[in-house]
């Protein structure tokens, strides 16, 4: 209960995380996908030079007009040209993150951060930074310097405490309570990097550290910042989503975690008041809502973590979203909020993208829109967002609010043990024929509940419910389809083929 009210005071004073005014209007992401997000609805952009798998970057003026977006291989103008000196040592597009923030010392230029991949030591995947200077380069369509990623200051390795290069997917960039920093927080096995970033450059080779409470070692896929949050002893909730290396990616028995930790802006530190680990068989990406009261988890499967009012022993949680294609190549996800706090979603290889409908509202009512934008039909979506690029906190160093801080202990939600319960519940349930020409039939015990359809692309395909659980396909065209079965046990899917 003391949890609950802390958490609704919070939500009272209005808890924000400032991002600068028009610099995330557009995002670049996928196989030349692209949305601007200026006005009310937003509009696809149509045309993108970029393809990547993952990690993606974009960052716009003031105003709202473009002025790069990225990969971690090439650095692209509005013109959609590749950047002078914009050509990046990287050998694969599969690290998940990377980040961009305006330098604090001069506000023509910007840090681009890009990571490798996990597992790689060569140095290709190398966690690097450099630095774009949008008064250099060749002048562009409007007049102006299309920018240029200077010389001096291209892809330098980011080092740990003793001078070692390392690897990790994951990066985020939360601003100092100080108001003229930023710390850019990389995860490094059972550890989290907190470097410091201000007018004088980036602090390499020196983070604060902290310890994590990791059950695996080894490879991180991503790492979010929440929103701000005003307790007196931190200011944001990070969830950071490491995998085990020993198991292949799809398997039934592949093991992801979630660990959510309080972090102190202040001083760059985890702190003790908080921690959630949420272990997971298909979740690696998270996207915190505008007040931090809800936390997303995903990859195939859409988990909402009820922050509010989960304590000790007893933690909240909902399936938003339920693959109809478990354990295919799109099943992919990443999930990130704008600049708006709306929260959409990517699926690989998808024309649309999707939205969290209600994500501020824990409860049945979330819902989600997997058409909520339509990409024009010249790209295509993949499992990477731009994440949003921050601005100095300038009203953080005179916060005076002091609240008690949420003193929980350690909580832990087996999402995983709720899965593999769910699919041994579900494991009876066969259909036949299959091929099938007319009549498709559900063997079961189980009284079948729900029956939806979906082609190969995810678009829903109508068809009729007879009795005898018999599934009427004879007005769906010849092709390959998922049917999605729900029981009161819960929900299974299975692939079949229309004559």
């Amino acid at each position: 209960m003391k949890t609950k009210t802390i958490f609704l005071f919070l939500l009272n004073f209005g808890i924000h995380l400032l991002f600068a005014q028009g610099e995330n209007d557009n995002w670049y992401f996928g196989n030349k996908a692209a949305v601007n997000f200026s006005n009310s609805t937003p509009v696809a952009i149509p045309n993108s030079a970029m393809e990547t798998l993952e990690a993606c970057g974009s960052v716009s003026d003031s105003n709202g007009n473009l002025l790069f977006y990225l990969s971690p291989q090439k650095i692209w103008n509005r013109d959609n040209q590749v950047m002078s000196n914009g050509n990046l040592v990287s050998y694969l597009d599969t690290a998940q993150q990377l980040a961009i923030v305006k330098n604090p010392a001069n506000d023509d230029q910007y840090y681009v951060f890009t990571t490798g991949v996990n597992g790689l030591n060569n140095i290709n995947y190398r966690i690097n930074y450099s630095i774009v200077d949008m008064t250099l380069g060749n002048i562009g369509t409007n007049g102006y310097p299309l920018g240029e990623v200077m010389y001096r200051f291209k892809q330098i390795p980011v080092i740990d405490e003793i001078g070692n290069v390392f690897t990790s997917e994951a990066i985020t960039i939360v601003p100092n309570t100080d108001g003229v920093s930023y710390w850019v927080l990389i995860p490094n096995d059972k550890r989290l990097y907190a470097y410091r970033l201000d007018a004088n450059g980036f602090d390499n080779g020196n983070p604060v550290i902290s310890n994590l409470y990791i059950p695996i070692s080894g490879n991180h896929y991503g790492i979010k910042a929440s929103p701000k949050v005003y307790y007196s002893n931190f200011t944001h909730y990070i969830c950071i989503s490491p995998w085990t290396d020993n198991n292949v990616w799809g398997a039934p028995d592949s093991y992801f975690t979630n660990q959510v930790y309080s972090f102190n802006a202040a001083t760059g530190e985890i702190t003790p008041d908080f921690y959630l680990e949420a272990n997971a068989l298909r979740t690696y990406s998270a996207e915190f809502n505008k007040d931090a009261s809800v936390l997303f988890l995903g990859a195939q499967d859409l988990y909402a973590v009820d922050l509010i009012n989960s304590s000790g022993t007893s933690v909240h949680v909902m399936m938003v979203y339920d693959d109809p294609q478990p354990y295919s190549s799109a099943t992919g996800m990443a999930i990130q909020r704008n600049a708006k706090n709306d929260i959409y979603f990517s699926k690989n290889f998808q024309l649309y993208l999707a939205q969290i409908l209600k994500p501020d509202v824990f409860g049945p009512g979330i819902g989600y829109d997997l058409n909520a934008i339509y990409l024009g039909g010249t790209g295509s979506t993949e499992s990477g967002l731009p994440q949003l690029i921050p601005s100095l906190d300038l009203e953080g160093h005179r916060t005076t609010l002091k609240q008690s801080n949420p003193n929980q202990k350690r909580m832990v939600l087996m999402l995983d043990q709720e899965e593999r319960n769910q699919r041994a519940k579900m494991r009876n349930i066969e259909i036949y024929p299959n091929p099938v020409s007319d009549l498709l039939t559900i063997k079961t015990d189980q009284k079948v509940e729900n029956v939806s359809v979906y082609d190969i692309s995810g678009k829903n395909s109508k068809v009729t419910i007879l009795r005898d659980n018999k599934v009427d396909v004879r007005n769906l065209p010849a092709g390959n389809y998922m049917i999605n079965i729900e029981t009161k046990e819960g929900k299974t899917t299975k692939k079949f083929i229309k004559k």
